[in-house]
C-alpha cells in the first residue's frame, strides 16, 4: 500500500492524460497527451520493473520540448520508433537504457486486501506507521 500511496500523483497523471489522449481531437493534441502520460508511466515501470520475457527499453527524443522529460517513451526492440513525430522523424531519439526486470520476491508477504475499496484520500489518512517501510514496494 505504501508504494501506491507514494506514486499516487503519477497514477493521477497517467489517468488524466490517458483520458486526454482518448479525447484528443487531432494528432498534435494526442501526441501532447501521450507525452504527458509517458513520463509518469515510465516512472511506475522503472519502480516496479518489467515482467519477465518482455524486452522493453526507455527511449527519449531530445527535440520534444513541451512534454515532461523531453519526450520519453517505452518500446520493445532496439530500432527507434518515435511516437512524437511519426513518419517525418521516426528514427529520431535514442534508447536511454533497458528497463529493470520485475523482482517477484519483493511482492511476497504483501496484503493488498487492506486497500480494497479505498480511494486516494482514504490512503492519505491511513496510519503510515502501519505501512511497510522496510525498503520493499
Amino acid at each position: 500500500p505504501h508504494f501506491w500511496h507514494t506514486h499516487a500523483d503519477d497514477l493521477t497523471a497517467i489517468r488524466t492524460n490517458a483520458q486526454a489522449l482518448a479525447d484528443a481531437d487531432d494528432l498534435a493534441a494526442a501526441r501532447l497527451a501521450f507525452g504527458r502520460l509517458s513520463a509518469p508511466f515510465v516512472g511506475i515501470v522503472e519502480a516496479t520493473g518489467v515482467p519477465k520475457g518482455y524486452d522493453v527499453a526507455r527511449f527519449t527524443c531530445g527535440m520534444v520540448a513541451d512534454v515532461p522529460e523531453g519526450g520519453v517513451w517505452l518500446q520493445r526492440g532496439s530500432d527507434t520508433r518515435n511516437p512524437y513525430y511519426g513518419s517525418a522523424m521516426v528514427s529520431c531519439g535514442a534508447s536511454d537504457h533497458a528497463m529493470p526486470m520485475m523482482d517477484h520476491g519483493t511482492m511476497e508477504g504483501m496484503d493488498h486486501s487492506q486497500m480494497k475499496g479505498m480511494d486516494h484520500e482514504q490512503m492519505k489518512e491511513r496510519d503510515h506507521s502501519k505501512m511497510n517501510h522496510d525498503g520493499r514496494p
